[in-house]
């Protein structure tokens, strides 16, 4: 076996745990399943996060937890998932990092969403087809940073998707490293151009 070329199972959690932060459908219960399944050889902690969000929302109709996703990404800036935004906010460094991101999802052969290229819901999936090397030069500086950010950003707060963002965050820290430096937590306004309108 190439000892460079990842192990399906480490890019599988990432691409599923990617799915449960898209705009929830109503195909959400089975991404979840799916996502739990995934899991279930990763990281202990990752997993029982999983478990607990789905504990949370379990009951919420398709509209309730969209409302839910709404309320949790789109009208709190600190929680939002675009990776470039955390790193660079509104600066000319993110417009680079999206060009980045955007080549990186054409060269995967990756469509993008509805999401700018920095959203998790794209970036997860291509770190998933990386191989370990790229993965990491991607993932340590980068993303784990900016998950970081994300999850400091639920702190103090009762909320479901809290436990979806944990959940990212130990799963790429297990698959990239820890970062050299916590980031800090700046607060900011909310991003925008943002594609999506729910």
């Amino acid at each position: 076996m190439n000892a460079t070329a990842p192990e399906p199972h480490e890019g599988l959690r990432l691409e599923r745990l990617g799915a449960l932060l898209r705009y929830p459908g109503p195909d959400f219960s089975e991404l979840l399943d799916t996502c739990r399944l995934a899991l279930a050889d990763g990281p202990a902690e990752a997993l029982a996060a999983t478990e607990r969000f789905a504990d949370e929302i379990s009951g919420l109709e398709t509209s309730e937890l969209q409302e839910l996703y709404t309320r949790t990404f789109d009208l709190n800036p600190v929680c939002a998932l675009e990776v470039g935004w955390h790193l660079y906010g509104e600066s000319y460094e993110r417009g680079r990092f999206l060009v980045r991101m955007r080549v990186l999802l054409d060269r995967l052969g990756l469509a993008e969403s509805n999401e700018l290229p920095d959203h998790l819901v794209s970036v997860l999936p291509a770190l998933a087809q990386l191989d370990p090397a790229e993965r990491e030069e991607l993932g340590r500086p980068y993303v784990v940073p900016a998950v970081a950010k994300m999850v400091a950003g639920f702190d103090g707060k009762d909320n479901p998707y809290a436990h979806v963002v944990r959940a990212v965050d130990r799963t790429l820290r297990d698959l990239v490293g820890e970062p050299e430096v916590e980031p800090e937590i700046p607060l900011r306004t909310a991003p925008h151009h943002r594609r999506r309108t729910p």
